[in-house]
């Protein structure tokens, strides 16, 4: 519940997308009128439980694979108090972050293929901007498929940011 009264009058990683046009199942009016609660939060679905279930067994394995001990945070940017990012794994020395997906198996192979959605990008851009942090590593789950564990690796792009502060700066 603290978590979510946090969020109510942040931007997060995954406002991210919506105010940069990407996400498709949310866009920016749908955002602003649920920051203003003229509609409801979105409802918890399976995609999303699923995401949920398997963060934590994900998380361990990609510590394992990296031999970095991957812990869930939650930031606020130094500057821009509006700025929040909710990780799905901090290093303990700051530098690295972690955004986990487990998605359906075209997603997946996408991640196979070195390739992600975009809003999954502009996520990441997001939680780099916020963390501070030197790179980011993509982790996509499928459990019980060959290749379960598909990471990439991704540094924060100055140019797409400059775009997306302007952007969340606006719609705050």
């Amino acid at each position: 519940d603290l978590w979510l009264a946090l969020r109510e009058d942040k931007i997060t990683s995954s406002d991210a997308s919506s105010i940069m046009g990407s996400n498709p199942f949310c866009d920016v009016f749908k955002l602003w009128q649920r920051k203003h609660k003229m509609i409801p939060p979105e409802p918890m679905n399976e995609r999303m439980l699923r995401g949920q279930q398997l963060e934590e067994p994900a998380r361990l394995l990609l510590s394992e694979k990296l031999g970095i001990d991957f812990k869930p945070a939650v930031g606020l940017h130094d500057e821009e108090d509006w700025c929040m990012t909710s990780l799905d794994g901090l290093s303990p020395c700051g530098q690295y972050i972690c955004e986990i997906k487990a998605p359906g198996l075209d997603t997946h192979n996408l991640a196979i293929q070195g390739d992600i959605k975009p809003y999954y990008y502009t996520q990441i851009q997001h939680h780099l901007y916020v963390s501070q942090s030197k790179k980011c590593f993509y982790a996509s789950y499928f459990p019980n498929n060959f290749n379960e564990l598909v990471i990439l690796e991704y540094e924060i792009n100055l140019q797409y940011i400059e775009e997306l502060i302007k952007k969340e700066k606006y719609f705050f």
